[in-house]
């Protein structure tokens, strides 16, 4: 009984690491959208605006799978 216990707290301890994990990366990620959305002045370096597509790039990859995550998520709580 006592195993059982000591189980699921680690469960539980577990997802609440993986939630606050995932809240750091959607904070991360969204200041980081916010970086990539303005306008880069013509002279900015090749290097620079490549870094800034790269950013936006893996933003709205990022955006794509946590929406889908959540999606299923969802779908199987209501199971």
């Amino acid at each position: 009984m006592r195993i059982n216990i000591t189980a699921k707290s680690i469960w539980n301890w577990l997802a609440l690491l993986q939630s606050k994990v995932d809240d750091l990366f959607d904070f991360w990620f969204k200041k980081l959208s916010k970086a990539t959305k303005k306008e880069l002045p013509k002279e900015t370096n090749k290097v620079k605006k490549a870094g800034y597509k790269l950013w936006w790039f893996i933003w709205n990859v990022w955006k794509s799978y946590y929406k889908k995550y959540n999606e299923i998520k969802e779908e199987q709580a209501k199971k």
